[in-house]
């Protein structure tokens, strides 16, 4: 498989011979042959920043205001109960 220059390729499993492209990257695979980017590795290299990320863009959601009240109020049930806090996001 050729690819041109300017090309992501994203691998479910890295076959023999690696595709040319700008930049190969294998989605689940650990060990990589040299010239392909192994996206557990990078995300593992990269998890205190993306933690921190994560958390900032959850806060600012959280905060996000509709119709002049923030998400976590317009998701509030009683007091301190609130189902922001039971989604998937907030987790």
């Amino acid at each position: 498989m050729t690819a041109a220059a300017d090309t992501l390729v994203l691998l479910d499993a890295v076959p023999g011979t690696v595709p040319s492209a700008r930049c190969v990257a294998a989605w689940s695979a650990r060990e990589v042959p040299a010239g392909v980017e192994s996206i557990p590795v990078l995300v593992e290299r990269q998890a205190a920043r993306l933690r921190g990320e994560y958390v900032e863009w959850t806060h600012d959601l959280g905060a996000f205001k509709v119709r002049g009240r923030d998400l976590r109020t317009r998701l509030a049930v009683t007091g301190d109960l609130s189902f922001w806090w039971m989604t998937l996001l907030a987790g």
